[in-house]
């Protein structure tokens, strides 16, 4: 159904950011809208008076309406499938850039904030499956959820034992007892920057919320 929101958005949009001839703007669902945006650089992330319409038009909204919307921008697309392609990278990318940075509006395909979780998000069902046999005896330790979390806060601040320990309200000593702990079940080195690789792409690519939240939160003493 047509609102008054999706009338407000598109004369904004019009006005402000379609200023080209070739521009083209349409609803895709109730809450989701396509821009094919006509652009003589070969980057449009290079484009800081693009950049600068959108975040005035995300501005409008949210001043105006209490309206809040996030923008990904995919690749530039010379021909119909360059175009889908475009489209289906920008899709991939918003889903990355809300795992990557929760407070980010806007998502570009090139942005190396978001790359790590956009290629987990690309994994190989052949090695995600073996990740997840390599780790299937942590998977299913009862303690899994404290343990992954922790080594996620562990990686989050690049394997620094102290800054790791103030950021879960853990004794130094506790922190080193489950690192060990998921050394002893893995049979990973997590001294070796390799196999602490290996163990977060693993524990990312697993479908669980928990683990998106880089380890910060919800992690209980024990």
């Amino acid at each position: 159904m047509w609102t008054h929101d999706h009338h407000v958005m598109q004369e904004y949009l019009y006005a402000h950011v379609l200023d080209d001839d070739q521009d083209l703007l349409t609803l895709l669902t109730l809450d989701r809208w396509l821009l094919l945006k006509t652009t003589h650089l070969d980057d449009v992330y290079k484009n800081k008076s693009f950049h600068y319409q959108i975040h005035r038009f995300q501005e409008h909204l949210l001043e105006q309406y209490q309206i809040t919307c996030q923008i990904s921008i995919g690749p530039l697309g010379q021909s119909i499938s360059g175009i889908q392609e475009s489209f289906e990278s920008a899709e991939r990318t918003l889903t990355a850039g809300k795992y990557a940075n929760e407070l980010h509006n806007i998502y570009h395909y090139a942005d190396w904030a978001i790359a790590l979780p956009l290629l987990i998000e690309q994994l190989h069902p052949y090695l995600e499956k073996r990740l997840h046999d390599n780790l299937s005896n942590l998977f299913d330790d009862p303690k899994f959820n404290t343990l992954s979390a922790t080594f996620l806060s562990y990686c989050h601040h690049n394997m620094n034992l102290s800054k790791t320990a103030r950021a879960l309200y853990l004794h130094r000593n506790s922190l080193v007892y489950r690192l060990q702990k998921i050394k002893d079940i893995t049979g990973l080195d997590l001294d070796q920057f390799e196999d602490c690789i290996l163990l977060y792409v693993a524990l990312r690519a697993k479908s669980n919320p928990v683990l998106f939240q880089e380890g910060k939160e919800n992690v209980k003493q024990e």
